[in-house]
């Protein structure tokens, strides 16, 4: 078994602990593995905007020329979310950590 099928098909509860999220190590491989596939594509939407906007001048289709603008904005956008995406992860974890647990008087119904 290659070690890719090892991290799909683990358990994502594994690995859990008092100080860490439970199947955290085999989220950021997953997500490490797809950030250089993401921002290809998105330099290829930007590259499809391009043209599209550029067409869209040259032969005045003021429609295709706002459409190829819109999709290098937008491509532009999800780039720099996806290049973000582990800075997020270790932020939304720091927040986590911050979160205490309820009063010990305090009784949690399940």
């Amino acid at each position: 078994m290659t070690s890719w099928t090892a991290v799909w098909l683990a358990d994502p509860l594994d690995g859990g602990t008092a100080t860490t999220i439970p199947g955290e190590n085999a989220f950021k491989g997953i997500v490490a593995a797809l950030v250089p596939w993401a921002l290809a594509a998105c330099v290829a939407v930007i590259i499809i905007g391009a043209i599209l906007w550029a067409v869209g001048h040259t032969t005045e289709r003021p429609g295709h020329s706002s459409k190829g603008k819109t999709a290098i904005l937008i491509a532009v956008v999800a780039a720099i979310v996806v290049a973000a995406a582990g800075v997020l992860v270790d932020w939304g974890k720091g927040v986590g950590d911050t979160v205490s647990a309820p009063a010990s008087g305090v009784t949690i119904y399940r």
